[in-house]
C-alpha cells in the first residue's frame, strides 16, 4: 500500500514531527511505501530548512513539494497513492482512493 502524508510546511516542532513519524514507522513497521507532500517552502516561507533536510535524507525521490493545491491530484495519481493522509491542529483526514 502506498500513502501520501500531506503538511502545509515542514518545521521541527508538532504536527510536522507526528507526520515525519507516521511516515517512517508505515515503513518500518507496516511495510508500506510513504510520500510526503508540502507546500513549496519558495512560495510558503513557514518551513525550516532543517526539516526539509531531515525529510529529504529520510524520504530521498519521496517529497514533493507543490506551487499550488491544484498540483496535489497529480502527484498522487503519478506515485498511485492508495490512501492520503491530511493532518492540522485540529483533525486528521483520510482519503481512501
Amino acid at each position: 500500500m502506498k500513502i501520501a502524508f500531506h503538511c502545509n510546511q515542514l518545521s521541527i516542532r508538532g504536527t510536522e514531527v507526528a507526520m515525519f513519524d507516521y511516515a517512517h514507522y508505515n515503513e518500518k513497521l507496516l511495510g508500506n511505501e510513504s510520500i510526503v507532500l508540502a507546500k513549496n517552502p519558495e512560495l510558503y516561507k513557514y518551513s525550516d530548512p532543517r526539516a526539509i533536510q531531515k525529510f529529504q535524507e529520510r524520504f530521498p525521490q519521496k517529497l514533493f513539494f507543490y506551487n499550488n493545491i491544484n498540483e496535489i491530484e497529480a502527484i498522487l495519481d503519478e506515485n498511485k497513492i492508495d490512501v492520503f493522509m491530511l493532518k492540522n491542529l485540529v483533525i486528521m483526514m483520510v482519503y481512501f482512493h
